[in-house]
């Protein structure tokens, strides 16, 4: 459990890394938006590399976890991948700004870090080829190949991120529920009779 100056460091740190970029944001800038020295913010924590990747495993482990919850009352594969869309598009609109750091900083991270990353992203990704592939193996679902239709849903699913706000026309709700609906369109096997 973090305590409340360092819950702060962390939201302000996302902040910032969302809005100039990792590289582009200084430990000083980090410690000014919280108002504590530079010498002050070391003491929670070891460099600017821990408190991304710190970041990007928090997200990530909080997005399989909620994957799977999201999965597991569904009975079939269809509204198993409906539930997975679902629950992604509105956890990168919850958490529009991590997500935005997850997605887009990978390439700032280095050596065990970035493997460590890597692993939590993979087995993240793992979540939707087996849905996608026990889809098709059961005849509900058809596309070319599995790896890039995986990749392709949560690209899409991902974009929310970038572009959600709350204020806007649509509630997350209700975007969620639509791109369920058209990630379904792309992977359903059209020719099956009573497809769902």
């Amino acid at each position: 459990m973090m305590n409340q100056v360092e819950q702060a460091i962390i939201e302000s740190t996302i902040k910032l890394f969302s809005e100039k970029g990792y590289a582009a944001t200084s430990i000083r800038d980090i410690a000014k938006s919280v108002n504590i020295t530079s010498a002050s913010l070391y003491h929670y924590m070891d460099s600017k590399k821990d408190l991304l990747e710190f970041i990007m495993e928090r997200y990530l482990l909080q997005l399989i976890d909620g994957a799977h919850i999201a999965i597991d009352q569904a009975t079939c594969h269809t509204t198993k991948l409906k539930s997975l869309i679902k629950y992604h598009v509105q956890s990168h609109g919850n958490e529009r700004l991590a997500a935005l750091v997850v997605d887009t900083e990978y390439r700032s991270l280095e050596g065990s870090g970035k493997e460590k990353i890597k692993e939590l992203r993979k087995k993240y990704e793992t979540i939707w080829s087996h849905i996608l592939e026990a889809g098709l193996k059961e005849g509900i679902f058809s596309f070319p190949n599995l790896k890039i239709t995986s990749f392709s849903l949560i690209s899409l699913c991902t974009g929310v991120a970038h572009w959600y706000r709350d204020n806007g026309t649509f509630s997350l709700k209700e975007i969620a529920e639509q791109y369920a609906e058209l990630g379904l369109h792309m992977v359903q096997n059209h020719s099956m009779k009573g497809g769902e």
